[in-house]
């Protein structure tokens, strides 16, 4: 099993897929709040910056 996550276009992961044997291909689209943790940068661990 594989699993990735894809930014922009899935043709050059297609192409790579068309020499193997690939038996089953399950595609998402990300969850509102996938995509705003990925645009606000949930990263960070939500709490306070910490002080030095």
């Amino acid at each position: 099993m594989l699993r990735c996550q894809v930014h922009g276009s899935v043709e050059p992961l297609i192409r790579a897929f068309s020499s193997s044997r690939v038996r089953q291909l399950l595609s998402r689209e990300p969850s509102l709040e996938e995509l705003f943790l990925s645009h606000c940068g949930a990263d960070d661990g939500g709490g306070p910056p910490a002080r030095s």
